[in-house]
């Protein structure tokens, strides 16, 4: 750890006591060595700790006290919104539409999407390739021959040549 760190868990944690041993000790050693930290832990204690710790501690009027108590009691009698219905809830405010008619736009959207989803891949037929042309014409543009007989399978069985082929 370096200075900066050390001194931002002396401003948190060390100060307050919240701090295991380990970290403690730590941070202790670090305050023996360091000239710097140890007078920012000293200026923080003279600065921030002392003056609350000195200073009068106010009893708390108990018209405060039962204010709070109510507020707390009544807090806890709200009953609890699920997580969806605080979503959807949300979600209508976002939109601010009546349920009928979003409920109508969302079947409708269901409805167009399930009729015109199949039509369109099943309108969209595969490029029908001659394969063995093919195979004849790069064998004769790369020199080693002509035709390929019937009987050899040009298919060598990867997708894209199924796709194509």
């Amino acid at each position: 750890m370096n200075c900066r760190e050390i001194q931002d868990i002396i401003l948190t944690d060390y100060i307050d006591g919240r701090l295991d041993q380990k970290r403690k000790c730590f941070i202790d050693e670090h305050l023996e060595h360091c000239h710097q930290c140890k007078e920012f832990f000293f200026t923080v204690q003279e600065r921030l700790v002392m003056p609350f710790s000195q200073a009068e501690k106010q009893k708390v009027p108990a018209v405060i006290w039962d204010r709070v108590k109510e507020a707390i009691e009544a807090g806890q009698e709200q009953p609890r919104v699920s997580l969806i219905d605080e979503i959807l809830e949300r979600l209508r405010q976002i939109v601010a539409m009546p349920k009928p008619v979003f409920a109508f736009a969302s079947v409708v959207t269901l409805v167009l999407m399930i009729g015109i989803l199949p039509q369109f891949l099943m309108s969209n037929p595969a490029v029908k390739i001659d394969a063995v042309g093919q195979v004849e014409s790069l064998s004769l543009l790369t020199g080693t021959g002509g035709e390929v007989p019937a009987s050899e399978s040009v298919d060598l069985g990867t997708p894209i040549e199924k796709y194509f082929l």
